[in-house]
């Protein structure tokens, strides 16, 4: 399983391809607070979580099968990490409004939550 300490160590990152029974695919990446490197993709069920949100948090897993690493997640993944940096920088420390900022920071951030969310409505049934 993915632990990481201060940021370093190895984490999953990305969810696609969900199956009826609430398993998904996700990428194992190894970590020094931004993804590095893609160590594989497996498909896990999510058992639930514990602890501080964005702090102290554990999440647990049901492991289901190794997969072939999925390409197209890693792209996506260091997609949204250079997305992330840029959209930060600009609103982070451009001329805008304080209030503008925070908007626009959150909606970075709530991104892929709502993307996965989507997801899940429009899986077939």
């Amino acid at each position: 399983m993915a632990d990481t300490y201060n940021g370093i160590g190895t984490s999953y990152l990305g969810k696609c391809k969900f199956e009826q029974d609430e398993s998904f695919v996700t990428t194992k990446w190894f970590m020094i607070g931004f993804p590095l490197l893609p160590l594989g993709s497996v498909r896990l069920r999510d058992l639930g979580s514990e602890g501080v949100p964005f702090f102290k948090r554990t999440t647990h897993y049901e492991f289901i099968e190794d997969v072939p690493l999925d390409i197209l997640q890693v792209l996506r993944t260091y997609a949204y990490a250079v997305f992330i940096v840029a959209w930060f920088g600009h609103w982070a420390f451009g001329n805008q409004p304080p209030l503008l900022r925070f908007i626009m920071i959150t909606l970075g951030i709530l991104l892929p939550f709502g993307l996965r969310f989507l997801t899940r409505r429009l899986m077939p049934a």
